[in-house]
C-alpha cells in the first residue's frame, strides 16, 4: 500500500523515494531499529530454541537407535530360540522315539516272561491234576476191587465164575478209565 503512496505521490522527486527525505530516512531508522532490537533480544532466544530443538531431535535419534539395536538384539534373541527350538524339537523326538523302543522291548520281555510263567502254571497245575486223577482212579479201583471181593466172598464160586467176575470188573474199569 505505502508502494502505492509512493508512485501516486503529486510531487516526483526523480527517485523510488518518497517526497519528503526525512521521513523516509527517519522510517528506515525506525525499521533497522526494530529490526536491531528483534535481532538482539529475539535473536538468541529463537537461537536457544532452535538448538534446544536441535539437541530434542538428536536425543529422539539416539533414544531411537537405542530401541532399535534392543529391538535387533530381540530379534536374534528369538531367531536364536526358535533356532534351538527345532534343534530341541528334533532332540526330543528322538528321545521319545527310544523310550518307544526300550519300553516295546520290555513289554515284549515281559509278555515272553509272563508266557513261560504260565505255562509253568500250567504243567504244575496238569501234573496236580494227573496226581489228584490217579488218586481218584486209585481210589475207585479200590473200592471197586472191594466191592470185587465183598462179591467174591458172598457168592461161593467156582474157578469159572470167579474167572468171569474177574474179567467184567477189568472191562468194567476198563471202560470208566
Amino acid at each position: 500500500m505505502n508502494a502505492l503512496l509512493i508512485f501516486a505521490s503529486e510531487e516526483p522527486n526523480g527517485s523510488f523515494i518518497p517526497g519528503d527525505v526525512n521521513e523516509f530516512y527517519w522510517g528506515l531508522l525506525a525499521f533497522l531499529i526494530v529490526v536491531g532490537l528483534i535481532a538482539w533480544k529475539g535473536g538468541p532466544v529463537i537461537s536457544k530454541y532452535m538448538k534446544g530443538h536441535s539437541e530434542k531431535i538428536e536425543s529422539d535419534l539416539a533414544d531411537a537407535e537405542t530401541e532399535r539395536e534392543t529391538a535387533e538384539g530381540k530379534v536374534s534373541d528369538l531367531e536364536a530360540a526358535l533356532g534351538d527350538s527345532s534343534g530341541e524339537s528334533e532332540r526330543i523326538l528322538a528321545d521319545a522315539k527310544a523310550t518307544a523302543t526300550q519300553l516295546e522291548a520290555d513289554l515284549k520281555a515281559k509278555a515272553d516272561a509272563d508266557v513261560v510263567d504260565m505255562r509253568a502254571r500250567a504243567e504244575v497245575e496238569i501234573e496236580s491234576l494227573k496226581a489228584h486223577a490217579a488218586a481218584d482212579l486209585q481210589a475207585r479201583v479200590a473200592a471197586l476191587t472191594l466191592g470185587a471181593a465183598e462179591e467174591v466172598v458172598r457168592q461161593n464160586l467156582d474157578a469159572e465164575a470167579q474167572g468171569r467176575l474177574v474179567e467184567d470188573y477189568i472191562s468194567q474199569v476198563g471202560s470208566q478209565a
